[in-house]
């Protein structure tokens, strides 16, 4: 390559990082979003502002999935935070109360925890929605949990919440997830 010529496509390097990345957080944590409030509970976190980067303790040895066009390692919502690990292992804290964290419960979570219903499936990207998350595995699968009043988990009749990852649009193969608005 002589040095007019710029790559079209990113080196490994952003595919796969080398090393372990340390997060910060910063800003306002009121629902635990930021992953620095470990063992806390809504009582005591009700107005939590951090106002200066501080390590995310419970990502630290963690391999983030590396930049892969529009998939990102760490989607932040406005209430929850997931991470895709190097692996396919998928993260989730924050607010919880309908079940977007894939949890198996409702609980606040405000450590990084891995999202429970996953396993044997690598994940290489999430989406995160007002009250729902989707998570697309590398076979093209797509999954889905959290509030499903308006069927955005495609779980017609199953309820109105789903506290963990359940297989969706099973005669899709997908691309790319991407879940929107308040709901």
């Amino acid at each position: 390559m002589n040095e007019r010529e710029i790559p079209t496509t990113p080196g490994a390097f952003v595919r796969r990082p080398p090393i372990e990345t340390v997060a910060f957080g910063w800003g306002v944590t009121e629902d635990g979003q930021l992953g620095l409030m470990q063992g806390a509970t809504t009582k005591d976190i009700p107005s939590a502002c951090i106002l200066s980067p501080k390590v995310v303790e419970g990502l630290l040895g963690t391999k983030f999935r590396g930049r892969d066009g529009s998939r990102r390692p760490v989607v932040a919502g406005s209430r929850c935070t997931m991470v895709v690990t190097s692996d396919g292992q998928v993260y989730s804290f924050g607010w919880n109360d309908r079940a977007t964290l894939g949890q198996g419960h409702k609980e606040l979570v405000t450590k990084p925890s891995r999202v429970v219903g996953l396993q044997g499936v690598h994940v290489v990207q999430v989406a995160l929605g007002g009250w729902h998350a989707l998570a697309l595995d590398r076979d093209g699968g797509c999954w889905a949990w959290g509030g499903n009043e308006y069927n955005q988990c495609d779980a017609l009749g199953v309820g109105r919440d789903i506290p963990t990852p359940a297989r969706a649009l099973t005669n899709v193969r997908a691309v790319q997830v991407a879940a929107g608005g308040g709901y």
